[in-house]
């Protein structure tokens, strides 16, 4: 069944830590043993959005190269929306450009899902399935079975609820965040509210979504963790990755 859900790639980086291989490409569409990472997400997810209608890429770096590939699938290259600010601004803004963009009237649910998330589709499909019933608020997809490392954006869970995230000063975390959130309507209305606020203060420019939701939207709305974990799944961030990468399962 599909929903009137909005998915949101932010796919806007310029993944310098890859090297040459994302000197002109965007790290959704890197090559990973033969599947791009864009194939992944969207053939997970091609069954509960549709993508025809409510599909939203944000891009940047590499822009040029991602209509053509959704021309590739059938997908229609005019949903995307290019983030003029990508190469001085971090995903917060890519968030606060889709955000503004994307709430049509009918808009149920937006989904943000960061482009360099490599996984099995059934954790792509966990993470929509089990929050499309969680309740008003919103949702974060969490691991709680990987090692925390000082790169990883660490969740703490109270009560059922998420109370703290970030990568560094999260007192007691349980997990990871596996980077896929989901916002309900008036909540996606909220946090474009702490976006638009972020961005006409004195913030730092190279801060991260995650950090809006922590300074402001974990105290205003009930956000609920949802377990992904039991699977390989990587973050690409540098050719190590991208290496282990080739080894997660469809």
């Amino acid at each position: 069944m599909q929903h009137a859900d909005v998915l949101v790639v932010l796919a806007a980086g310029t993944g310098t830590r890859l090297g040459s291989l994302t000197a002109t490409t965007p790290k959704w569409l890197l090559d990973v043993g033969g599947n791009r990472v864009a194939d992944r997400q969207l053939g997970a997810l091609g069954d509960v959005f549709d993508l025809d209608r409510r599909l939203l890429v944000v891009t940047g770096h590499g822009a040029e190269e991602v209509g053509p590939f959704l021309r590739g699938r059938g997908l229609p290259p005019n949903c995307t929306l290019f983030n003029e600010q990508y190469a001085t601004r971090n995903n917060w803004y890519s968030a606060l450009v889709a955000l503004r963009a994307c709430l049509s009237a009918d808009t149920e649910r937006v989904y943000l899902l960061n482009s360099d998330l490599y996984a099995p589709a059934a954790l792509y499909r966990t993470f929509v399935r089990e929050s499309r019933t969680a309740g008003a608020g919103a949702c974060l997809a969490i691991d709680s079975s990987h090692q925390l490392t000082d790169e990883a954006m660490k969740v703490q869970v109270e009560d059922g609820r998420v109370v703290d995230i970030g990568k560094v000063g999260v007192a007691a975390p349980v997990g990871e965040y596996v980077g896929m959130l989901m916002l309900d309507r008036a909540t996606a209305l909220r946090f474009r509210e702490l976006l638009e606020d972020w961005a006409t203060g004195d913030r730092d420019p190279n801060g991260w979504y995650e950090t809006v939701i922590r300074d402001g939207l974990l105290s205003e709305v009930v956000c609920r963790p949802v377990e992904v974990g039991g699977a390989a799944w990587v973050e690409i961030d540098d050719t190590a990755d991208l290496e282990r990468a080739a080894s997660v399962g469809a």
